[in-house]
């Protein structure tokens, strides 16, 4: 068995999101996965920077997107109540949650994108950025 007592597996909400978690359990029990799915906030994508109150559409995402995660946390057995849901950066957000759960590592998914794109919308580059843990880059596509 795995070193690793608390991973947080950062899940899209993705075609690749199962097979993300599946490689993840491959590592650890699932009472040892925490999911961690990221939301832009929601009218604007910038959120506080306009100074608007969006907690209830962020209430609204937070239902649509629960179901769809609790579906691929029942695959892999992973309790319901290691699934967290946050708005904001992802890069941020990821880390933010992972201190909270005093995690060791924090698996994300890479598509593989080269070049200029791969700099303006790597949200895996972003997870490694300013990381104080250990992160793991799953290929996915």
């Amino acid at each position: 068995m795995s070193s690793y007592k608390r991973i947080v597996v950062a899940l899209s909400l993705e075609q690749e999101a199962g097979r993300l978690l599946s490689r993840a359990a491959s590592i650890a029990a699932p009472e040892h996965l925490y999911i961690v799915h990221i939301e832009e906030h929601p009218v604007t994508g910038y959120g506080g920077a306009t100074g608007s109150n969006h907690s209830v559409n962020e209430m609204h995402i937070r239902q649509s997107v629960y179901p769809k995660l609790c579906a691929i946390a029942d695959q892999h057995r992973v309790p319901h109540d290691h699934i967290h849901i946050a708005f904001g950066d992802p890069g941020e957000e990821v880390h933010v949650i992972a201190n909270k759960l005093g995690a060791d590592l924090i698996v994300t998914g890479s598509h593989g994108k080269q070049g200029l794109k791969r700099f303006l919308s790597s949200t895996s580059s972003s997870i490694h950025n300013g990381a104080t843990r250990d992160v793991l880059s799953i290929y996915t596509g």
